[in-house]
């Protein structure tokens, strides 16, 4: 399977989901920084929240 970023708006869906487009090795990638566990859960909670609903709107496109 495709990672989301080779189709159409799925950097788009990354970069709403709070990824940020860096290089790795002169190679663009996506990635995410998770917030601190001990001292900040809350922001823990919203990012989790926040995945979850990303992936639920690419599991309902991917049905159509």
């Amino acid at each position: 399977m495709e990672d989301i970023g080779r189709h159409e708006g799925g950097g788009e869906v990354l970069i709403a989901a709070g990824f940020r487009l860096e290089k790795l090795d002169g190679n663009p990638c996506f990635f995410s920084k998770e917030p601190h566990i001990e001292s900040d859960m809350d922001g823990r909670s919203e990012r989790f929240d926040g995945l979850r609903n990303i992936l639920e709107v690419i599991e309902e496109e991917m049905i159509k």
